[in-house]
């Protein structure tokens, strides 16, 4: 389970939404849980799609990926998710999003804009022994 405030939630879909018809994409941080409480991502770092196929494919720009993980380093939050968004495809990994480094991240969320209301997912990726990458949903909650 991963829990994520109220606020970094709302902007992550807000930005989403705003970066339509295009795949948006960005960071989450937050602080490690310990054994008796789940990590908090308290924060969503929007970065700039440069993919020259923005509408279904997310290439973030590399300038603005190091100087957010140096701002997390010297903040002491770390980097607890990426997030991208699907404007026209429901919020579960592609064979693409499995082809980027990404599916390494702690969790990967996907926002789904296909319906009516912004519908986001939570995964994690393991490595198998034929060197394909499984993936399982993980429970998120949204909290103050």
């Amino acid at each position: 389970m991963i829990r994520i405030s109220k606020q970094a939630y709302r902007e992550m879909i807000a930005y989403c939404i705003q970066q339509q018809p295009h795949e948006a994409c960005g960071f989450l941080s937050g602080y490690r849980g310990d054994s008796s409480v789940s990590d908090r991502i308290d924060r969503f770092i929007p970065v700039s799609n440069r993919s020259p196929r923005p509408e279904n494919h997310f290439d973030m720009d590399p300038r603005e990926v190091v100087s957010v993980l140096y701002q997390l380093e010297t903040s002491g939050a770390i980097l607890l998710g990426i997030a991208h968004s699907h404007p026209q495809a429901p919020p579960v990994p592609s064979g693409e999003d499995l082809l980027t480094a990404w599916h390494r991240t702690a969790t990967h969320w996907i926002v789904s804009l296909q319906g009516s209301v912004p519908l986001a997912k939570v995964y994690r990726y393991a490595a198998l022994d034929d060197g394909t990458v499984a993936w399982s949903g993980i429970p998120m909650i949204v909290e103050d």
